[in-house]
């Protein structure tokens, strides 16, 4: 897809090939690590957020992206698809090449643009720290009326 370009950010974690960077197709840009001072604006400016990962559990790129209102398209491997909703915040494919063609093939511009409302406010919804802290504060009242009840001393 000649309208489609790829910026790589970050390293492999499992040591390429030699001379796979020289194989790099046209249009894709491989950036190396970004400094977290810079990454929100690579985030911003993305139409989507490609993840391949095949071992990851609970990817900070995935929470990253979608906090920067940015969709996701993660693999189907480990729990990385619960983590977005499938085609208002994201999408996930198998980690085939025909599944992964397919996939970013129905990723137009304007459907993009869609989906990032929806990537922003998933992430405000199931991930953001103030959500954590409430039901921090909600588990602590329920243990302490709790064991009050009970006249345990701690």
């Amino acid at each position: 897809n000649p309208a489609l370009h790829l910026h790589v950010i970050g390293e492999a974690v499992v040591q390429a090939s030699p001379g796979a960077a020289a194989a790099l197709p046209e249009g894709v840009i491989r950036l190396g690590w970004i400094g977290a001072d810079r990454i929100d604006s690579f985030y911003r400016a993305a139409d989507l957020v490609l993840l391949p990962s095949r071992w990851e559990g609970m990817p900070l790129v995935v929470l990253e992206a979608l906090r920067n209102g940015t969709p996701v398209l993660v693999s189907t491997r480990s729990d990385m698809p619960a983590l977005i909703e499938e085609g208002i915040s994201g999408f996930a494919t198998d980690l085939t090449l025909p599944a992964l063609t397919e996939a970013l093939a129905r990723c137009t511009k304007p459907a993009l643009a869609a989906l990032r409302p929806a990537a922003l406010a998933r992430y405000h919804a199931r991930f953001h720290s103030d959500r954590l802290h409430r039901e921090m504060q909600a588990l602590y009242a329920e243990v302490t009326r709790d064991s009050g009840k009970t006249g345990d001393a701690g």
